[in-house]
């Protein structure tokens, strides 16, 4: 390239066509990177959303077998505990209640009748306004001198 095509004074046989040729290649060059950029990035987009969706397929999964391991032990827990609770408090019952009886004995307090923590002190003679007195002559008698739950005991203790 001569000194007259790119700085001669009075532009005289300049050839514009190099400049030109130069912008388009340059142009192109942008171009090619931008379009490079621009696929590079979408295609890391791309595998990062598909990663992030494994991961959180995966996590999803994870959470609900421990989800389920976890309530599967809390309930094996639970019944044991209810077990236990129920196999101590069965020396209190009687072997075979009658189902017309109220549960006497619903609350887990160590047969703790006394609800007032502070009224220690008191002398308990309300036993007799007890609702489940036992002595008394009403529909829950439990001490039955007449027999007619004899009968019914007997063939629920044999199991016919």
């Amino acid at each position: 390239m001569s000194a007259k095509n790119s700085y001669s004074s009075n532009n005289e046989g300049y050839n514009y066509e190099n400049d030109n040729n130069v912008v388009v290649v340059a142009a192109a060059a942008v171009v090619v990177v931008v379009v490079v950029v621009v696929v590079k990035v979408e295609v890391v987009v791309a595998v990062g959303v598909k990663v992030v969706k494994v991961v959180v397929a995966v996590a999803a999964e994870v959470v609900a077998v421990v989800a389920t391991e976890v309530f599967s032990i809390s309930s094996l827990i639970l019944s044991r505990e209810v077990h236990s609770a129920y196999a101590q408090s069965s020396s209190d019952r009687p072997s075979s209640p009658d189902p017309d009886q109220k549960d006497y004995d619903d609350d887990d307090d160590d047969d703790d009748d006394d609800d007032d923590d502070d009224d220690d002190d008191d002398d308990d003679d309300d036993d007799d306004d007890d609702d489940h007195d036992h002595d008394d002559d009403d529909d829950h008698d439990h001490d039955d001198d007449d027999g007619d739950n004899d009968e019914r005991n007997r063939i629920r203790i044999s199991g016919r």
